[in-house]
């Protein structure tokens, strides 16, 4: 798709699709609205008030919307004498703030049904969604509208301009289920297919202006992605005869929507959702606009905005002129780019509910919208209002983007099994010439089967009273007719009994109500442990919660959620030593309770995890380890002191050397324990530190020989000591040749 992106033609490109597309987003007053089936795509966990429903394919649910930040239609023109039209510059710079945005958005259901079954609800959805987001400082606007007077000799950072679109269809999947009478989960699982996209990933934009000439240089760094199943701009009507399922399927993704609702009591409902967590990868007909050369400076000599927007309205031949020169200034070209991965508009909902009563509700918002490496947060409050199971309406207010007042109202209208409902969301202002943002939501559903009289579903068996708000003088006398009477046999009579249909033969209080003997507020012919102790916390079946499930309860369980043995009061043995793991200094070995759960091999008394030697039996004095080496090892050691010879002056080892060595080699093998230190020695001829060199040398060829013949490194060390520890007189060559030797001492 030849679509030309650059900071100005994104700028009246999304001017354009605003006016041209009525697009949208779904508002922040239906959330409440949970006789409206559609409800429950703000968050997945708010389960409607219907046991059914199926919509009106495409038209179960439409919604547009907009936002333009700061400036409206009368900040931007004003009229002259002659009834014309201009571009009020001053006037429309002052509305705006440091960085600005304008929003679309625009959805559209084409197919929706959901249905419970007992506490899980199922949904499935097929929706059109389009969305834009374009954000442009005021230093861009002050440039294009005023010309660079305000920046002669500074640079504009023009950086924080982005534009993104996202045109795709949803295939929605979701599930919630009731986990308890306080708390209902749900997720909803999205497959998409995407059919346009346009992506900034980067946007570094900078402009100085010449204290002499005026003369602007300007320099960039940026990168917008795009995808389209079209070829170019015109002859649109006849590319979407031609277009292949292919070209779309390129285009794949998934999403997430999270949501969670706990109810604190009959009054008081929490809510909060992630909706629309997740990507597309765009692979089709994909192409990239970036800088030619990133921060390369080139020159620009501006233009006249009058002649874009002249007398006669718009003038799309200067605009192609500008087009070119502005690419060429900015040094951007257009590639043929690889496949890249552009994330949706998530939204976080977080709410509070009161009901008031059963069909009296307010509600409190806080919505944050993140785009662009963005974050848009809006705050609404609202009213809701049923009037039996026929119709329910609701007022509501948005703060958003600094504007305090933002009204919106809807309602919906129930005939049979059909619904029609209609919502205006956070208009900015009732005049159009003045509105920065407003929302517009309706839909027809078909079926909607199983609702409940009172609009607020979460109001439990103890606190209904039936509320018919305009009931009949029929209905009255027959009330009247019954109050004596005990409808459910209970002892209570009907108009005192506060739990009319308490199931027969089920003891009750004096209220009628079943008896909660341990007040747990589950009754006792339904509760398997009617016997709770007080405070403590149970489980759907009235029993004490049991976490880990070993069979010991929270309250007396030490380690709640990990999975234990009675003995220990819920806490693991994982070797089953019977020592508990949090006092056993070797949980995955089993061992000696004696020895703090720890293995003891050679039954020594010292436990291996302390043991230097856990295959050979010693005292603990020395660590497990024997005390003493074997006479033999001691007298091959005497051997060696002089039998091991070197090459005169020299590291090397003689070959008459090799038998005791090898003798040496085998004793270390043989007594695994052993930890060898070989020193090496001197005569005190010759140069002292040479001679220290040369013992050190000699030792590390007899640690080398040893490795060679399978004595692992790990067990030796190798010291040289020179001509400073001799055992003989220097003055003789017998002592010289005692004082050249080397030593090996064994430790444990």
């Amino acid at each position: 798709m030849k679509i030309r992106i650059y900071i100005l033609f994104a700028f009246f490109a999304t001017l354009l699709s605003m006016q041209e597309n009525a697009t949208a987003q779904d508002g922040n007053t239906i959330y409440f609205m949970n006789s409206i089936p559609q409800s429950n795509y703000l968050n997945p966990a708010s389960l409607p008030n219907c046991n059914f429903y199926l919509g009106f394919p495409g038209l179960s649910a439409v919604g547009a919307s907009f936002e333009i930040g700061n400036f409206t239609y009368n900040n931007m023109f004003t009229r002259r004498a002659d009834d014309s039209l201009i571009i009020d510059k001053d006037k429309l710079l002052s509305s705006m703030s440091d960085n600005n945005k304008i929003s679309t958005d625009f959805t559209e259901q084409l197919f929706a049904m959901g249905f419970k079954i007992k506490r899980n609800y199922f949904s499935f959805s097929v929706t059109n969604k389009f969305s834009t987001n374009f954000n442009y400082t005021k230093a861009l606007m002050t440039l294009l509208l005023k010309g660079n007077e305000e920046y002669i000799g500074k640079t504009a950072n023009l950086s924080d301009s982005k534009i993104s679109l996202n045109d795709y269809m949803e295939f929605a999947f979701g599930y919630s289920r009731e986990i308890s009478k306080k708390l209902t989960l749900g997720v909803r699982f999205k497959y998409l297919i995407g059919i346009v996209n346009v992506y900034t990933e980067r946007s570094n934009l900078y402009l100085y202006t010449d204290p002499t000439t005026y003369a602007l240089t300007a320099s960039s760094d940026f990168l917008i992605h795009s995808s389209s199943p079209f070829d170019s701009l015109t002859n649109i009507g006849d590319q979407i005869k031609n277009l292949k399922t292919s070209n779309l399927m390129d285009n794949k993704g998934i999403a997430f929507d999270f949501g969670g609702e706990y109810r604190l009591n009959d009054k008081f409902t929490f809510g909060l959702s992630v909706v629309d967590l997740g990507s597309i990868t765009w692979k089709s007909n994909v192409k990239d606009y970036v800088s030619k050369k990133p921060n390369t400076p080139f020159l620009f000599n501006g233009f006249d905005i009058n002649e874009i927007f002249p007398a006669s309205g718009f003038n799309s031949a200067v605009m192609k002129d500008i087009e070119d020169s502005l690419k060429e200034t900015f040094g951007i070209t257009d590639r043929k780019g690889t496949s890249y991965s552009a994330p949706l508009k998530t939204k976080l909902y977080s709410s509070i509910a009161f009901a008031l009563t059963p069909n009296n509700r307010f509600g409190l918002l806080m919505r944050n919208d993140f785009v662009n490496n963005d974050v848009n947060t809006m705050v609404s409050v609202s009213y809701n209002r049923s009037i039996g199971k026929f119709f329910a309406f609701t007022v509501s207010n948005t703060f958003v983007s600094g504007n305090v007042f933002n009204p919106g109202a809807g309602f919906n209208l129930n005939i049979g099994p059909f619904q029609f409902y209609l919502i205006g969301d956070h208009f900015s202002s009732l005049y159009l010439a003045d509105m920065k943002n407003f929302g517009m939501q309706f839909g027809i559903n078909l079926f909607v089967l199983g609702r409940n009289t009172q609009g607020n579903r979460y109001v439990t068996k103890k606190a209904v009273v039936v509320e018919d708000e305009t009931p009949s003088v029929r209905r009255l006398k027959q009330l009247r007719k019954d109050a004596g009477k005990d409808a459910d046999s209970d002892g209570v009579i009907n108009k005192n009994d506060k739990c009319p249909d308490t199931p027969p033969g089920v003891q009750v209080d004096s209220l009628g109500c079943p008896l909660d003997t341990d007040g747990d507020s589950i009754a006792d012919y339904l509760d398997k442990c009617p016997n709770t102790p007080k405070g403590i916390k149970v489980d759907t079946n009235g029993c004490p919660v049991d976490t880990d499930g070993d069979g010991v309860p929270d309250f007396l369980d030490k380690c709640p959620t990990v999975k234990g043995l009675i003995i220990f009061q819920g806490c693991p043995d994982t070797d089953g030593d019977s020592v508990q793991d949090a006092e056993d200094r070797c949980p995955n070995e089993k061992g000696e309770i004696a020895l703090q759960g720890c293995p003891d091999k050679d039954k020594d008394g010292t436990p291996d995890i302390d043991d230097k030697c856990p295959e050979v039996a010693g005292p603990k004095e020395n660590h497990g380890c024997p005390v003493e080496v074997k006479a033999e090892v001691k007298e091959l050691f005497k051997k060696a002191l002089q039998g091991i010879q070197f090459a005169s002056g020299k590291e090397v080892i003689l070959k008459p050397s090799f038998g005791i060595l090898d003798q040496v080699a085998k004793v270390m093998k043989d007594n695994p324990i052993y930890i060898l230190t070989i020193n090496g020695h001197t005569d005190n001829v010759g140069n002292p530190e040479k001679n220290k060199e040369l013992s050190e040398k000699r030792a590390n060829a007899v640690k080398k020989y040893l490795q060679q013949k399978g004595v692992e490194e790990n067990r030796m060390k190798a010291k040289g000591f020179g001509d400073t520890l001799p055992v003989a007189d220097n003055k003789t060559k017998e002592g010289q040749k005692q004082n050249r030797r080397v030593e090996f001492i064994v430790e444990f």
